[in-house]
């Protein structure tokens, strides 16, 4: 009995392990991917030229901000194969990752960003997102381009960790960001729960 307990605990680690080790998936064609996604330093825009602004990613841009305030958030992005242990890097020829606004009233749409493979890193970077407050909820989400519009991509992450917002504020957004996807279907890798309407962005 000792022996099938120990069994059990040492395959539940592995299996927890190894979902340790893909932290998002998805799936292209006949192939499986992980993804990590990490933060980095976020850009400020000066006379045109994008330059770091010595704070954390993701922002969020403030109602009303002027765009000479605006912090642009920026990440880089790992992708492997899924069953393969060492991790090699993988570039997949038509992917797109994006940030895309789900509105409270149905006027979904996308904004500025760049995303572009860094050979030096052997990762992809997605940069110069101006993540501006609304009512609704903005994600990162992945498209074969150009055969997909960026309304029929798949939800990656809901971003509801902002560095420039409070922990009370956070939650609503990740609150409101899951009452829409349970009420859009979508099975995207969600945050947060219960039900609000939209946050705004005082």
């Amino acid at each position: 009995m000792k022996t099938q307990i120990m069994i059990g605990l040492i395959g539940s680690l592995f299996s927890a392990g190894a979902l340790a080790h893909c932290p998002m998936e998805i799936s292209v064609g006949s192939e499986s991917y992980c993804l990590d996604l990490q933060w980095l330093e976020a850009d400020r825009k000066v006379q045109g030229n994008f330059e770091p602004a010595g704070q954390e990613s993701p922002q969020l841009i403030r109602m009303g901000e002027i765009p000479q305030r605006w912090i642009y958030s920026k990440a880089h992005i790992q992708i492997w194969n899924k069953s393969d242990s060492t991790h090699e890097a993988q570039q997949i020829e038509g992917l797109e990752i994006y940030p895309y606004m789900a509105m409270e009233n149905g006027h979904h749409h996308g904004t500025s960003f760049d995303f572009l493979w860094n050979e030096a890193t052997q990762s992809y970077e997605l940069s110069h997102m101006g993540l501006q407050a609304m009512r609704g909820c903005w994600s990162l989400k992945w498209r074969m381009a150009p055969e997909q519009e960026q309304s029929q991509g798949k939800v990656l992450m809901n971003l509801v960790d902002y560095k420039n917002l409070s922990a009370e504020e956070n939650q609503n957004f990740a609150q409101f960001c899951e009452s829409a996807a349970d009420s859009s279907g979508d099975n995207g890798n969600h945050q947060g729960g219960g039900h609000h309407h939209g946050p705004g962005g005082n």
